[in-house]
């Protein structure tokens, strides 16, 4: 037993020393960001380097990219790329743009890679900036590709443990160990090494693209090496079993946080990029609250909010605003002025880095809570204390007589609630939880619950929603105060409410409220059993 102890740990151990952390450096605030690329060892370019025998082969569906074809001015380029990006298979459709002089050489191809698979990302580029390429794209094109190189491998590896045996005795699970899990660990860790390494050269977004992939293999290689199997002996004791589980942990703490810190660093990549609205972006959060059982950095998508209207765009400008991710739009649509249009349109996908900065004199009382909601979104998927300010302050300039004005007023009492909240994913997994933190001014909120207003129910419920986050267990008068606030919250939702998380909030809100009282029960119970203890 204790030989199978002793190698399941040191397997594990090598497993998470493998592969260093990323570098990080302080920022402002409290934030760790990626510092600027690492010096290349000769020329700028770079290239995608041969697949290694551990990552598996891109799926057949797949399909593989040609050079890049001869220069040509297309007439109507935009239009066609609007009816390109809108198309059900854009990646597909987009293939005949790239001849198209009015982009820069690649940049279609890197659009492609963006809205295709994933996974199939390193065979579209390859040919563009694999070996034996020619160098035709300029450095942030390429940066872009071999991201999405990177990512695509990235993608394919840590999805599978090698089959274990039907025989479950020591001899047979300590062989399986030595002849399948060493090897394939070792395999993982060193492509995985590898492709993290060169992801953490590039820069902006490709890095955060690269990054974030790293962090979710280091984290499917987390929970994967969770489910290597044990022994029937070791099954049969529970106190071996919860020393081999607790000692798992602890060999894979070197592994969980350098997949932790990868994503971190790729997150905040994206989100000064401005993307808000992303699958990898959610993937990464869910990964992180899944490796790291504690984390909360899901916790406030519970909040109801009214479902965001989507515009219906008006010209090419915003059918590709609408449908690409914000850092592709100042490439894609060159010196287009930036009007409340294009913002709102941007909005389905997330507003470009320095678009909100300085915003269109013109813009009308629905663009601006649009954009105001789009602000409040990114605060919520980052969490970030300083977009919800920012969103409250934006909602501050919808005039008193608006039809709009109770969402712009729900909004500005969400910000202030969470303004003293953490600003950023890094500052919340530091904090780890939210108990014994206060609320900022929760007022505002608790004055439009008590009101008729068609977002009363709402109001309500993120009143206790947000306090019970910051409520220690032990206080069990406030938890029945928000047994009696989810309550009402029920009442107040009525069943005609559009609201963005789910559609049964009411139902929740019943749940939620009887969670609230069984605590608030079973606290007193535990405050009066010690009191009797003491006496």
């Amino acid at each position: 037993m204790r030989i199978l102890f002793a190698a399941s740990v040191l397997v594990l151990a090598g497993c998470g020393a493998s592969t260093p952390p990323p570098p990080k450096s302080a920022s402002s605030g409290s934030e760790v960001s990626a510092p600027p690329p690492e010096k290349r060892a000769a020329a700028e370019r770079d290239v995608l380097g041969p697949l290694d025998e551990a990552v598996p082969p891109a799926p057949a569906s797949c399909t593989p990219g040609e050079p890049l074809p001869a220069r040509e001015s297309c007439d109507g380029a935009l239009n066609l790329l609007a009816s390109a990006v809108t198309a059900s298979e854009p990646s597909a459709a987009l293939a005949s743009l790239e001849r198209c002089s009015e982009f820069e050489p690649g940049l279609i191809r890197a659009l492609r890679a963006e809205l295709g698979p994933v996974e199939c990302g390193d065979v579209l580029v390859a040919s563009v900036v694999g070996e034996g390429a020619k160098d035709e794209v300029s450095r942030g094109v390429r940066e872009l590709l071999l991201a999405y190189g990177i990512s695509a491998r990235l993608r394919r590896l840590a999805h599978e443990l090698p089959g274990a045996p039907q025989d479950r005795k020591k001899a047979a699970i300590v062989q399986f160990l030595e002849q399948e899990v060493f090897p394939w660990a070792k395999r993982e860790a060193v492509a995985l090494e590898r492709l993290a390494r060169k992801g953490s050269e590039l820069r902006g977004y490709a890095r955060g693209i690269a990054a974030v992939e790293a962090g979710m293999a280091d984290m499917r290689f987390v929970n994967l090496v969770r489910e290597v199997p044990l022994p029937e002996e070791m099954l049969a004791d529970e106190e071996v079993r919860e020393v081999y589980y607790s000692s798992l942990e602890e060999a894979l703490d070197a592994r969980k946080n350098r997949g932790r810190d990868a994503s971190l660093v790729g997150l905040i990549e994206l989100e000064r990029a401005g993307v808000v609205f992303d699958a990898r972006v959610h993937l990464a959060r869910d990964l992180l609250v899944q490796v790291f059982g504690g984390s909360r950095l899901k916790a406030i998508d519970s909040l109801l909010i009214p479902k965001a209207q989507a515009p219906s765009p008006a010209a090419a400008a915003e059918a590709i605003a609408s449908s690409v991710p914000s850092p592709y739009l100042p490439l894609l649509l060159g010196d287009a002025r930036v009007t409340g249009l294009l913002l709102t349109a941007a909005s389905a996908r997330g507003i470009p880095a320095g678009w909100d900065q300085a915003l269109p004199a013109d813009l009308s009382e629905s663009e601006r809570l649009t954009l105001a909601w789009t602000r409040f979104h990114k605060g919520r998927t980052y969490f970030r204390s300083s977009d919800f300010v920012a969103a409250a302050d934006l909602a501050k300039t919808i005039t008193e007589s608006s039809p709009l004005l109770s969402e712009a007023q729900l909004i500005r009492a969400l910000g202030a609630a969470l303004a003293t909240g953490p600003n950023g994913p890094v500052e919340l997994m530091r904090r780890g939880s939210f108990v014994g933190l206060s609320l900022g001014s929760s007022e505002a909120l608790e004055q439009i619950a008590r009101g008729t207003g068609p977002l009363a129910g709402a109001a309500a419920f993120n009143l206790a929603y947000l306090r019970g986050l910051v409520l220690p267990p032990g206080a069990a008068l406030d938890w029945r105060q928000i047994a009696t606030q989810f309550r009402d919250a029920e009442k107040k939702l009525g069943p005609g409410l559009s609201l963005a998380a789910r559609p049964t909030e009411e139902v929740d809100a019943r749940a939620r409220a009887s969670d609230a009282a069984q605590t608030a029960a079973a606290t007193s119970d535990a405050i009066q059993s010690s009191s009797r203890a003491k006496n």
